[in-house]
């Protein structure tokens, strides 16, 4: 009886192939197949075998840009090998499995957010796409990517580098030395997600002692302080000894070791090329891991322990590398990398080779900057294949913001109608009062917005006393503020509001400061308001800044029709208050 259950999704794409003679063809799996039902593996109570679902072309849209379009990009069995992804998942997040195993190809984590064609022998990301499907049914996840495979995963990299939830960590052998020659420990995340990006290049010739040292002072410590929801494993198995297109030396019993250490909720088979000497053997002790059995007889038949002894030059080499690592994550650089930074926008520009397809990409891509969420991201994007193309993404996080912002936009736009019809002097007043109390409200505001931040990430990593301690602390620094920013409206405001007007309007400045002097006093309620939205929105409440939109909306709306041809201009002096 196994101690955990196990689902293994099976999908070997027996009809598709690179190539008749290409490493990555339909007989890959052929021989892990047999392995698995000899070793009756199905047999054992708890470990149950599954067939793919068939991912749809919403779900591949969800996570990239396929040019010219998901048809021209993905076939059948692409959805499939996606779809089975998709029902790995489902399996551990309806509680049907306590862990899952997606046996599936073709491969996927060497495509990226924009995808032209086949790179790295993948077109379409299967474990994003399975993530992104998730997220969609289940919620927001913090989600951990440990990449095992021997080559960078430049596609998940890619896909997640602006993405604060989720951990991106790969194990592979240096990028000086293999495919796709990326991968290095400068390669750390984006703007919006420094640190969440973790690259381990290993050298050639790394074996078990290597990986589960790796595994032990690395990635468990770093999984530990990320605290996710959900850990998935990217399960290459081209490091093993006998790979033809690698050079290390892990073996299926240390692939296994590993794999128990990591104890993911779901495993995702990526590269691994030896069909007969690893792949029927790794696959089954990592089966076996993940359900919690014994895997001490899991070897190879040609196994030879002391020829496949690590080096002590490599073993050095590791440690130095483990340690490097963990500083660079927790003291992370000021800025990414890749990039530079232009006004309010991050932009990079990246010539991307397809080897597989023989395309060459140039691509162009820019980030808005935005402390709320992982901002707007605007690709150019060309290739042999596809001229010139725009591809937009806003990520969902910012969807809330976006929407309040849109919605009181609308009620200003209403009050703005009602306040013209009051005549020029009003308009005028008006118009000098806002930008006096802009300059007077801009901290106030900077303090709400940075808490929608600083909440998501100390509420993700469990930090709850650091949120109740920082919302304090909003709190007091808000209440000074405030007084201070009513005491500047009240004795400073006329003055500084003749910046903003000419000497004929002079006659406007009691108007204005009776404007600022009355705003001025709801202040701290409002600044509070703010601060507690906003931290409400960092613990996951996403649609506290869209509900603030829609009552600013009504509010704004019954200033304007009920009270402003009535009252006049006290009225609208009520109207940002009351909104």
């Amino acid at each position: 009886m196994s101690k955990r259950t196990l689902g293994v999704v099976f999908f070997p794409a027996f009809d598709w192939a690179i190539s008749p003679t290409h490493p990555e063809r339909e007989e890959r799996l052929l021989y892990t197949q047999d392995q698995l039902r000899e070793e009756g593996l199905f047999d054992l109570p708890g470990i149950t075998e599954y067939k793919p679902g068939v991912a749809t072309h919403e779900d591949i849209e969800r996570v990239h840009f396929c040019l010219p379009d998901v048809g021209r990009v993905c076939s059948a069995s692409h959805l499939a090998s996606a779809g089975g992804a998709i029902r790995a998942g489902e399996l551990v997040l309806s509680g049907e499995r306590e862990r899952a195993f997606a046996l599936v190809r073709p491969p996927g984590h060497h495509a990226m957010r924009v995808t032209h064609g086949n790179r790295g022998f993948c077109n379409v990301n299967m474990e994003a796409v399975m993530i992104e499907n998730l997220r969609r049914r289940f919620g927001p996840l913090r989600v951990a990517i440990v990449d095992t495979d021997c080559h960078h995963g430049d596609g998940t990299q890619d896909i997640y580098w602006n993405d604060p939830d989720t951990l991106f960590i790969s194990m592979h052998q240096d990028g000086r030395t293999l495919y796709p020659g990326t991968g290095f420990l400068p390669e750390c995340g984006g703007p919006g997600a420094l640190g969440r990006t973790v690259n381990i290049p290993l050298p050639p010739g790394t074996g078990d002692e290597g990986y589960l040292y790796v595994t032990k002072n690395v990635v468990l410590p770093l999984l530990e302080a990320f605290k996710p929801d959900l850990v998935i494993n990217s399960a290459g198995q081209d490091n093993h000894y006998t790979d033809p297109l690698t050079n290390m030396q892990l073996s299926a019993h240390g692939y296994a070791a590993m794999n128990a250490l990591l104890n993911p909720h779901i495993a995702v088979l990526e590269g691994g090329y030896s069909i007969r000497g690893a792949l029927p053997y790794v696959n089954l002790g990592i089966c076996l891991a993940l359900a919690g059995l014994p895997f001490e007889h899991v070897h190879e038949p040609d196994h030879d322990a002391k020829a496949l002894k690590q080096r002590p030059q490599v073993t050095e080499y590791i440690s130095r590398l483990c340690d490097d690592v963990l500083n660079q994550y927790h003291n992370p650089p000021s800025r990414p990398s890749e990039g530079h930074r232009d006004g309010e926008w991050w932009r990079r520009e990246r010539d991307i080779y397809y080897d597989t397809d023989g395309l060459s990409e140039h691509q162009n891509e820019g980030i808005r900057l935005c402390p709320d969420c992982p901002g707007l991201t605007c690709i150019e994007t060309s290739s042999d294949r596809v001229d010139k193309s725009l591809c937009l993404r806003l990520l969902h996080a910012g969807v809330p913001m976006g929407l309040q912002f849109s919605i009181t936009a609308i009620g200003s736009i209403i009050l703005q109608s009602a306040v013209n019809a009051l005549g020029s002097s009003v308009v005028a007043s008006i118009s000098a009062a806002n930008r006096v109390q802009n300059i007077l409200t801009c901290p106030l505001e900077t303090m709400g917005a940075t808490m929608a931040t600083y909440c998501s990430q100390n509420y993700g990593a469990n930090r709850i006393e650091r949120v109740r301690q920082g919302i304090r602390q909003a709190t007091i620094v808000t209440a000074i503020y405030s007084a201070a920013g009513l005491a500047i409206a009240y004795f400073c405001g006329r003055t500084i509001a003749q910046m903003f007007i000419s000497a004929e309007e002079t006659a406007l400045l009691d108007s204005i400061r009776q404007f600022l002097t009355i705003n001025g006093m709801f202040y701290f309620p409002l600044a509070i308001i703010l601060v507690y939205r906003n931290s409400l929105q960092g613990l996951g409440f996403s649609n506290s800044a869209m509900l603030a939109g829609v009552f600013e909306l009504v509010a704004r709306s019954a200033v304007a029709w009920a009270l402003v041809g009535t009252f006049g201009f006290i009225a609208v002096c009520f109207a940002n208050p009351a909104a």
